[in-house]
């Protein structure tokens, strides 16, 4: 099996913490910041404020860029492919990522064989036996808390009956794209309220509650975070009538 893989560290230099763990051969590493630079020049084209629609990782560049410094980075090398994908998976782990309200990395997925929104017990298991990986993590401070948000309820203004649709979180990423930005604030705040209403939908945490119980923010700012896109906003006041009439209602 081939040992030409290896795992990559991004960092930012202006706290030294690791924003971004992926593997790959040859110069993948580098590939980032010349995604960064396409975007960078489509969404200039398309949008008044462009740094609004980049991903988490993309407003790492971009913050970077205007301030002339660049990301640093650490390659594990002479790996083979499953092992670079089992440290990948460890890493993340490791660090946490902020769509998951849990950690630190720019990620959007888990990396690993799945590459999906959570974890693979099992790979994380195989990490048990493999000390020579483990010491390879261990030489970064844990970031990695244990908060999680799995399964939210979003308002869909379309459905008859009861207007709540359970979905699991990865949808809020998937269906805005690159505004992850916006997508980060309503996890942030979720850590300290049941519930947060926007001008895109109502979300709230999967708890066996009344909804009069509901510990309620009306997120009246994420006005001012997607300001300058071309999506338009709906009228605020309806979500939050519509919100009253449902938790107290006769």
């Amino acid at each position: 099996m081939s040992e030409s893989y290896y795992v990559y560290i991004l960092f930012d230099p202006r706290n030294g913490l690791p924003f971004y763990v992926g593997k790959g051969t040859g110069k993948r590493y580098t590939n980032h910041e010349k995604e960064f630079v396409k975007q960078k020049e489509y969404y200039s084209k398309i949008y008044s404020v462009p740094e609004k629609m980049f991903s988490l990782k993309h407003k790492v560049f971009y913050e970077l860029e205007h301030q002339n410094l660049s990301c640093d980075f650490k390659l594990i090398e002479g790996l083979n492919e499953d092992d670079a994908l089992l440290l990948e998976h460890g890493l993340i782990a490791w660090f946490g990522r902020k769509i998951c309200g849990n950690g630190i990395l720019t990620n959007l997925l888990c990396g690993g064989k799945k590459g999906e929104l959570y974890f693979d017990d099992e790979q994380l298991v195989r990490l048990i036996e493999r000390e020579d990986l483990q010491r390879e993590i261990r030489k970064y401070k844990k970031t990695s808390t244990n908060w999680i948000a799995r399964t939210l309820y979003f308002y869909n203004n379309d459905q008859l009956g009861y207007p709540f649709k359970e979905l699991n979180i990865d949808w809020l990423y998937q269906y805005h794209g690159c505004y992850q930005n916006f997508a980060i604030k309503v996890i942030d705040i979720l850590k300290d309220y049941d519930s947060v209403i926007t001008p895109f939908y109502w979300v709230r945490k999967v708890q066996k509650k009344k909804f009069e119980e509901d510990n309620i923010y009306l997120m009246e700012e994420s006005v001012e975070l997607i300001e300058g896109t071309n999506i338009g906003l709906k009228d605020f006041e309806y979500y939050k009538n519509e919100y009253r009439r449902l938790c107290f209602k006769d």
